[in-house]
């Protein structure tokens, strides 16, 4: 992920290898790791690394905006 960019789950998942640090994020966050949350929930990359923390979950669905933040619908 882009450093400073917010990410869905599912658009962060087609980028790479994302489902541990998604299930990693959300659980610091106190939320559920099932794959309605994994999917819906927005997330911002916190460096170069590719490190995510969890921002919001998106209960009607979540959109990608390819270039741009990503954001819930």
């Amino acid at each position: 992920c882009e450093d400073g960019f917010n990410y869905c789950g599912h658009h962060l998942e087609s980028l790479g290898n994302y489902r541990a640090q998604i299930d990693q994020a959300l659980g610091q966050a106190g939320q559920p790791n099932d794959t309605n949350h994994e999917k819906n929930s927005l997330f911002t990359c916190v460096d170069a690394l590719g490190d995510i923390l969890f921002l919001d979950f998106c209960a009607k669905g979540c959109k990608d905006h390819f270039g741009r933040n990503d954001s819930c619908a």
